[in-house]
């Protein structure tokens, strides 16, 4: 766990790591076993939404790292 990492960046991490494998989980699904959502549903509900939060989650995680400047 990197310093000074705090609970928001953590669910932010959990949410990601969730939404990642559904999004799998859902790709898989449609693909090999049996179509239940059209593409459109699957791509903006599922895929969308995990895009977003790996870019908030990335971004909240690059300002953790920066170090910071004094005032």
């Amino acid at each position: 766990m990197a310093k000074g990492e705090n609970l928001e960046l953590k669910s932010l991490r959990w949410a990601t790591v969730i939404l990642v494998v559904l999004s799998l989980g859902v790709f898989l699904m449609q693909r090999f076993v049996v179509t239940i959502f059209t593409t459109s549903f699957e791509v903006f509900v599922f895929y969308f939404s995990t895009i977003v939060s790996m870019v908030m989650y990335l971004w909240k995680r690059r300002s953790f790292q920066k170090p910071r400047g004094r005032r």
